[in-house]
């Protein structure tokens, strides 16, 4: 049933919570004291309390299921600081047995109430034990089912599947994002270890039978994501070239693929054609990865040096880039746009006489405005231009801005839930561009420019417009604000003007900006040394040598230039 989950604060006679409901159908309330930190504890028992009642009564007619008298007079202790204690339900007091194992199930806090009957109950349930031991000696400790946790893991990412496709049978982007993550912890569980006297001892966890899946094996097979092991990636990376550091998953990653793994719990644990059911106390595993290190955080400080990019960097990606390339990196830059707000772009949403782009952002369907640059503007009009030669463009994608020659979106989900990400192909041919003459050019992905962007307008103007220019869900810490006030669009505009000229000087060429320049197989920074040489009286045969390349190729390049 629904609780209110509003902060606690104090009232006139206590910090007031309402848990349950009683007789009459109306929420229950409880005065938890002054102290905050103790209601948080008080409140946290009563629930917990409620919620054992709710999985061990049965309902009331008419009112439906409510507080009964012994368990409402065991909150109402508990709400006033007293010891947390179980009542008996009425098959407890039939089967003393059973009161055991429900003071055994709750938490460690509670204890019996009923102590005469409590120590009934463990008297029966001890001459239980002398016969069941025998049984589970021969039969290691648990009941084998004959099903493993590798055909429990197969049947749930199949259950991931079909339940992450949409109407036309895509796989959504947040289903494909839960199956990476699971696959993620089956590649780690196939690798699980422990130390024994010492010395490392594989384990076989995907091997194991569902009935050896105790509480002590499923805090194990959380420990595998738990403690961050080193990501696969980083592990090719360092293959591939020694100088590359492992990395362990960020505390982020494994909290988000602990929580697809409480998921195949649940599942696992409600399935029919699965004999397993959750152990006792396995509410209390320990689910928070390990913290992050120094050394850890150190690299973290080292690598958001890198997270902007410095004006020589810019200037270099301006001068490098071929048309089609400059207007992606002014988008990113201008606008603050990534990979999915270049690739939704609608044709629409350009403004080109306000200089203006408005639209929505489609990842959060929040409002979207920016101040074209000029050089943005231009790059605009000259792929429109280009735009409208496609013999061909697919149904649905008539208004979308960026499409391949073939008439098709340049970013675009596919039905496997991937994406054919033509912007980061571009972007990653002009790093490697300037890679080659320029091997410390950093590898900045594309979504830099974005962070570059918001950097740049928080520094000239607030955090406001910095929220707005990426277009985030909330302005301030009150998420209500948005629906009561006309945003400020006049004061990111104004930032983004400062920006732009800021900008100019690293953009401006010596050429055309919109005209693909003749191929070169030499390289920019080579064609340039050339004129330059050559402007300095050296011979042509001796730029040649000193460079590396032919004569003749000295000759063309001068020719380009009408600098012969």
């Amino acid at each position: 049933m629904a609780t209110y989950e509003k902060k606690l604060k104090r009232g006139k006679n206590g910090i007031p919570r309402y848990i349950g409901r009683n007789q009459k159908g109306y929420s229950e309330k409880f005065l938890l004291g002054f102290d905050l930190k103790e209601a948080e504890k008080r409140e946290d028992l009563i629930r917990e309390l409620w919620a054992h009642q709710e999985r061990h009564t049965d309902p009331f007619l008419p009112f439906g299921f409510h507080w009964t008298p012994e368990y409402l007079k065991a909150a109402k202790a508990i709400a006033k600081g007293k010891p947390p204690v179980l009542p008996p339900t009425y098959k407890a007091q039939t089967d003393p047995a059973k009161y055991v194992d429900a003071v055994n199930e709750i938490g460690d806090e509670f204890s019996p109430s009923d102590t005469s009957l409590y120590e009934e109950g463990v008297k029966k349930v001890s001459q239980e034990i002398g016969a069941r031991k025998q049984s589970l000696s021969v039969r290691e400790n648990a009941e084998r089912t004959g099903q493993t946790v590798a055909e429990t893991i197969s049947a749930f990412r199949d259950y991931l599947h079909t339940s992450a496709l949409e109407p036309d049978g895509a796989l959504s982007t947040w289903g494909k994002t839960r199956l990476t993550q699971f696959g993620s912890w089956e590649n780690y569980l196939a690798e699980a270890f422990r130390i024994k006297d010492g010395k490392k001892e594989r384990r076989d966890l995907l091997g194991l039978d569902l009935g050896m899946v105790t509480l002590p094996i499923c805090q194990e097979m959380v420990d595998v994501i738990r403690s961050r092991p080193i990501t696969f990636q980083s592990r090719l990376k360092k293959r591939k070239n020694s100088n590359n550091k492992l990395t362990r998953l960020t505390p982020k990653s494994a909290s988000s693929i602990i929580k697809v793994i409480s998921l195949f719990f649940d599942w696992l644990d409600s399935s029919d054609d699965f004999h397993w059911i959750e152990p006792r106390k396995f509410r209390k595993l320990v689910k928070k990865p390990v913290p992050i290190t120094d050394e850890e955080k150190y690299l973290r400080s080292q690598k958001k040096k890198l997270s902007t990019l410095p004006d020589e960097h810019i200037e270099l990606l301006s001068k490098y880039a071929l048309p089609a390339e400059r207007l992606l990196f002014l988008l990113g830059l201008n606008c603050a746009f990534g990979p999915g707000e270049i690739g939704q772009l609608r044709v629409p949403f350009i403004n080109p006489d306000n200089r203006e782009i408005i639209g929505i952002r489609f990842k959060t369907g929040n409002d979207t405005r920016h101040r074209l640059w000029g050089e943005t503007l231009e790059g605009l009009h000259w792929h429109l231009e280009q735009r409208a030669g496609l013999k061909k463009i697919d149904d649905g994608n008539q208004d979308i801005v960026f499409l391949t020659d073939s008439g098709k979106p340049l970013w675009r989900k596919t039905k496997a839930g991937n994406y054919s990400n033509g912007v980061t192909r571009y972007w990653t041919r002009l790093v490697k561009r300037i890679q080659r003459d320029d091997p410390e050019f950093p590898s900045y992905s594309f979504g830099k420019l974005r962070k570059t962007a918001a950097t740049r307008i928080l520094q000239l103007a607030d955090a406001e417009s910095a929220s707005l220019i990426l277009a985030h869900k909330t302005l301030s810490e009150d998420e209500l604000l948005i629906h009561y006030v006309q945003l400020p669009w006049e004061k990111l505009y104004e930032a983004q003007e400062k920006f732009g000229e800021a900008m100019a000087p690293l953009l401006q060429l010596d050429r055309p900006a919109f005209v693909r320049p003749s191929k070169t197989y030499i390289g920019l920074k080579k064609s340039e040394q050339i004129v330059e040489l050559h402007e300095q009286g050296v011979k042509k045969s001796e730029i040649a040598k000193a460079l590396g390349v032919s004569v003749m190729t000295v000759y063309r390049h001068l020719d380009r230039a009408e600098v012969v």
